[in-house]
């Protein structure tokens, strides 16, 4: 005898929220129904629908979709796929629609790895003056990288920061030391030094190491948020030691030295003229003469770091500047100290004077040295 029975069947259905974290295991063929909400926990905006395998929870099973039986031909461009003669292959034989478009229009990136590292650079304090400078200190500077793995701009997954982020936990410490004198275990530092700027390269060199030390070392993802592929090399964790040799370096300059004066050109007079002083790589300037001035004086160093300097041209402000460079004599060399005066440092300096009647004012003058291979 026939029966009709008048039923409802209702597949096990819960909110995408709930399902996320649910441990349920669904049968093979078992469907499940997931409702996935407006922001006002009220308004349905999509269902998925998946089937259980009996071994997988619901966040591992896929949802169910439409499969492609066939590939997929294009006429025009659409993501990585480019037409070629009016068409291209899509592919999708087998892949469903989201696998289809997540193929066509994600192309998976590794990130650039980054190690922990570390460097260090040393300079003297002052950093540049004249010949005979007092250098007072030798100073460090390291620097430490943390690991890191980079996208440049792209934006990930599951990070926050697409432009850099931190691969592992990682310190340093240092040890600075000035021949077998350990001067320093700070990152960056100085040394109280005594010393002097000469025309040839001063130099100190240090021997620094750093400790690297890596915890906690977490594997990079890739753009889309899995894990890379193996031909990215990552570090793990450890003690890394680093040594370096900075060196720290400076040359001195000899100034040159320009100023009205009578009296004889000792070594002394001439570092105290003091109407214009400036460095030995300037061959071109201006300088005033004050009012009753009656000398001119230009001295100019030898052999300053390989170079001459030699009067080119002398001009002065009448109504307009005019040529003077034959008014100008050439003097006997005379010994100028370094920075530290007296008899220090001495070094040989062309000298060019400019004599004329008690000026009844301020006269500009301007000056051209050629600087030349000694």
């Amino acid at each position: 005898m026939e029966k009709t029975l008048n039923t409802i069947i209702v597949l096990r259905n819960d909110k995408s929220t709930d399902w996320a974290t649910s441990s349920v295991i669904l049968k093979p063929g078992e469907l499940g129904v997931s409702y996935i909400y407006e922001a006002d926990g009220v308004t349905v905006k999509n269902v998925v629908v998946k089937a259980g395998d009996g071994e997988h929870a619901w966040a591992d099973l896929k949802q169910i979709e439409g499969v492609f039986e066939n590939d997929v031909i294009l006429t025009y461009d659409f993501g990585r796929h480019t037409t070629s003669n009016g068409f291209v292959n899509a592919g999708g034989t087998g892949m469903t629609t989201s696998e289809w478009l997540i193929d066509a229009l994600s192309v998976t990136e590794d990130p650039d790895i980054t190690k922990p590292d570390a460097s260090i650079s040393a300079t003297f304090t002052p950093s540049s003056g004249e010949t005979g400078t007092a250098i007072t200190k030798v100073n460090w500077a390291g620097t430490f990288t943390d690991g890191t793995y980079e996208y440049g701009s792209t934006e990930t997954k599951d990070e926050t920061d697409a432009t850099k982020k931190k691969q592992a936990n990682a310190s340093a410490t240092w040890v600075v030391k000035l021949g077998d004198t350990q001067i320093g275990t700070a990152e960056d530092g100085s040394y109280a030094q005594s010393l002097v700027m000469s025309d040839t390269q001063t130099k100190i060199t240090l021997s620094a190491e750093a400790t690297l030390v890596t915890t906690d070392v977490r594997t990079p993802l890739n753009n889309v948020g899995a894990e890379t592929s193996g031909k990215i090399t990552t570090f793990a964790d450890g003690t890394t030691k680093k040594t370096f040799t900075p060196a720290a370096t400076v040359t001195g300059f000899r100034k040159m030295f320009v100023g009205c004066t009578g009296a004889e050109l000792t070594s002394d007079e001439i570092r105290a003229l003091s109407l214009k002083s400036i460095q030995a790589s300037t061959t071109a300037f201006e300088v005033t003469a004050p009012t009753g001035a009656t000398k001119l004086v230009i001295a100019a160093p030898t052999n300053s770091q390989g170079y001459n300097y030699t009067l080119s041209k002398a001009e002065m402000m009448t109504m307009s500047y005019e040529d003077y460079t034959d008014q100008f004599s050439t003097d006997a060399q005379v010994q100028v100290a370094d920075a530290r005066g007296g008899s220090n440092g001495l070094q040989n300096y062309n000298i060019y004077s400019y004599s004329f009647a008690a000026l009844k004012a301020d006269t500009k003058f301007r000056i051209t040295l050629k600087r030349a291979n000694a």
